[in-house]
């Protein structure tokens, strides 16, 4: 899989050095849209009625979370070889589509505080990544790349944008694509780009 996005950019005449944050950009943005963090967005800047703060807390929590992760997935990478890499990469995307397609209901909002606007955002959204779809997918990406900045870039990038939009324009964006149809298509994006990857590993 490696080898078809490097010549993805070259055909494109996109720096090489910019593959990591993309890639990882796209991987996020999709595992996102529909999640859960998006209803949990909108929840969250409906009840406070303060976007703003609330967004300010949703990138805190992002941040501290993909930092943390990439740099671990970085030195992981660091200790494994280039073939079993690639195989954790494509692994990784079936698994990420498939828990996006049979992962849980979307309706759970996680746990919502007391402790106004800002905070309650930053404890929701840190416990809420624990462990979830996109965390793994920055691990295992910060792993293949070992640019542990870019890739957490790419993934503090996708998750503003996405929850973004649940904080902003949540309700209506539901209404025009249902969660359920979000899910179908961006778990059979995961599942290609899955196979992909595993079957770079057996040429």
């Amino acid at each position: 899989m490696n080898e078809t996005i490097h010549a993805f950019f070259h055909s494109t005449g996109l720096p090489e050095i910019l593959e990591p944050s993309l890639v990882t950009f796209l991987v996020v943005g999709l595992a996102e849209l529909g999640d859960k963090t998006q209803i949990l967005a909108f929840s969250l800047a409906t009840r406070f009625r303060r976007p703003w703060t609330v967004l300010a807390g949703i990138v805190t929590a992002v941040a501290a979370n993909h930092l943390l992760t990439a740099f671990a997935g970085s030195w992981a990478g660091s200790l494994l070889p280039t073939r079993a890499l690639a195989a954790m990469v494509g692994a990784s995307f079936i698994a990420v589509g498939a828990w996006t397609l049979w992962g849980g209901d979307e309706k759970e909002h996680g746990p919502v505080g007391r402790y106004g606007a800002y905070l309650t955002t930053v404890i929701a959204f840190f416990l809420m990544e624990m462990a979830d779809k996109t965390q793994c997918a920055i691990l295992v990406l910060a792993a293949n790349y070992r640019s542990p900045l870019s890739v957490a870039a790419g993934g503090i990038t996708a998750m503003t944008a996405v929850n973004g939009i649940g904080v902003f324009l949540g309700d209506r964006v539901s209404r025009v694509l249902p969660p359920r149809t979000l899910r179908i298509g961006t778990a059979c994006l995961f599942f290609v780009m899955g196979v992909a990857a595993l079957l770079s590993v057996l040429r």
